[in-house]
């Protein structure tokens, strides 16, 4: 499951680098509150849920240091892959919707 969220964030992050989704729609997906509440339960890796709440932010960026945030779109972008590159060995086992 840790892959398949840090995939997802990292296409919210390149979408919103390329201006293709709005920091709404990233909130929708994952970035919110409630999606961290729920995962609590699921023992995530801490800097899964560190940057699902790094994207919390964006929309306090915006309004507080806008000329600031397509760095933090980066910083997210860059930060997930680290992460993701740390979970490379780790083989998806199941499907991520069993229907």
């Amino acid at each position: 499951m840790e892959k398949a969220i840090l995939l997802l964030i990292l296409g919210i992050a390149t979408g919103l680098k390329k201006q293709i989704i709005t920091i709404d729609e990233g909130e929708k997906l994952i970035f919110s509150p409630y999606v961290i509440d729920l995962l609590s339960d699921y023992n995530l890796d801490p800097n899964i849920v560190d940057l699902i709440h790094q994207g919390t932010e964006l929309e306090d960026i915006l309004s507080i240091i806008p000329e600031t945030l397509n760095n933090k779109f980066e910083e997210i972008h860059v930060n997930t892959l680290s992460v993701l590159e740390q979970k490379k060995r780790f083989q998806l086992t199941e499907h991520l919707l069993d229907v």
